[in-house]
């Protein structure tokens, strides 16, 4: 990976989780609900690089927020507003990138948020999530399997593979599908919440040239199922949404 591919989208989602996070009802021109841990997706619509991030982030300033972000021993300061409405725009010092997305603030303290980013020629997306916020998540088993069905009305299986750490978890979901077509496999990135009455929420999201993602979905009260929702957009530009249903695998994760 060439190291101005590399290093944009570290330096832009840097400023763009400032944005991420509920709004404060005490006080609407807080951010310090944007603190926290992140991790995200970034693909160049140019160059088609594309891979993971993590980023941590704990200082806020009004809803100007200024910041540096250290990579591979070099500084990289940046400025991010963020708008009551959860619209926001990012530029590095003298202009060198523009980033501009918006969040999608989940009930359970979590967030998602997607952007495209451009430095010079160079054009992409960036997709992230901010974890569910509890010491107590849900204990979930180390693979989950089941089926699929599609808007279109084509079936499937989904197989996921879990790593979990904390509230975090990662991991491979393949799927089948029953018309014969090759498998294909996407990594994703998700956060689980701690079990309530309903059960434990879980949400995913995926950036690949291959497809992008998100899902909601409940991990059920006695841990036996996961029940939910995707949506995805495929490369060639067609949406589908899909409603899936796995049991779990080998338990656990802890």
């Amino acid at each position: 990976m060439r190291g101005r591919s590399l290093l944009l989208p570290f330096v832009v989602i840097a400023a763009l989780i400032l944005g991420s996070g509920p709004a404060q009802a005490a006080d609407p021109t807080a951010v310090e609900y944007a603190m926290g841990s992140y991790r995200g997706f970034f693909l160049s619509s140019m160059t088609g690089e594309n891979g993971p991030f993590a980023f941590d982030l704990g200082v806020t300033r009004h809803r100007q927020l200024d910041g540096t972000l250290t990579v591979t021993g070099q500084a990289f300061p940046f400025n991010v507003t963020i708008s009551a409405s959860h619209v926001f725009t990012a530029v590095g010092t003298g202009g060198s990138f523009v980033a501009h997305g918006m969040v999608a603030v989940n009930g359970d303290g979590s967030s998602i948020s997607m952007a495209d980013y451009k430095l010079g020629a160079d054009r992409g997306t960036l997709l992230f999530l901010h974890p569910v916020p509890t010491a107590n998540p849900a204990r979930l088993a180390l693979t989950y399997s089941g089926t699929f069905t599609r808007d279109d009305g084509q079936t499937g299986l989904l197989i996921i593979v879990v790593r979990q750490n904390g509230s975090w978890f990662d991991g491979m979901a393949t799927f089948t599908t029953d018309t014969g077509q090759p498998e294909f496999a996407l990594p994703y990135l998700a956060t689980v919440g701690a079990t309530g009455d309903r059960g434990a929420p879980i949400h995913f999201i995926n950036l690949t040239p291959i497809a992008s993602l998100t899902a909601g979905a409940m991990l059920t009260i006695n841990g036996d199922g996961i029940h939910g929702m995707v949506n995805v957009t495929f490369g060639d530009g067609s949406v589908h949404t899909a409603m899936f249903d796995l049991t779990p695998g080998t338990l656990t994760n802890h």
